[in-house]
């Protein structure tokens, strides 16, 4: 836990807690770990969702040219 000096003021009817810069620095630096902790755990489950996932055999299509005969083509 990150002990906190705070400065409190009161401005046209708002009040606002100012910090020293370098208590600012710390939370900014925790909050943008706990994003990428945030965001790997997330990656994990999207990953995690994805290998569950059974995936279907496509059925096999016969892709080779199929040869017509005048015959077929042209019926007489």
């Amino acid at each position: 836990m990150i002990e906190l000096h705070p400065e409190f003021l009161t401005k046209n009817g708002k009040k606002f807690a100012v910090l020293p810069y370098e208590e600012f620095l710390k939370i900014q630096e925790l909050l943008e770990e706990t994003q990428i902790i945030e965001n790997s755990h997330i990656m994990s489950m999207k990953k995690q969702k994805f290998n569950s996932i059974k995936l279907r055999r496509s059925p096999i299509i016969n892709l080779s040219p199929k040869i017509v005969t005048r015959r077929q083509h042209y019926p007489i």
